[in-house]
């Protein structure tokens, strides 16, 4: 998605990103498990083939709900 970038401050300057790809991106990574890959409902489609287990969604500020994936790889299923 689009974001915009730049430099922050003058005494102490920052590189940041923003824009809603990043804030959607941010809350997925504090939302997420450990160790897991974490996809929207847009990459589990594209990736249709594999495996997903749902989270139950995750709130998004500005969007609400948003519904959520935990990747299954192969090694998970046959260790199981």
């Amino acid at each position: 998605g689009d974001v915009v970038s730049g430099m922050i401050g003058t005494k102490l300057p920052k590189f940041s990103v923003f824009g809603d790809t990043m804030n959607t991106a941010s809350r997925m990574e504090s939302t997420g498990v450990p160790g897991r890959i974490h996809v929207s409902e847009v990459t589990r489609k594209l990736l249709s083939h594999e495996e997903w287990e749902p989270t139950g969604g995750v709130e998004v500020k500005g969007k609400g709900k948003m519904e959520s994936y935990l990747w299954i790889p192969q090694l998970m299923k046959c260790s199981s």
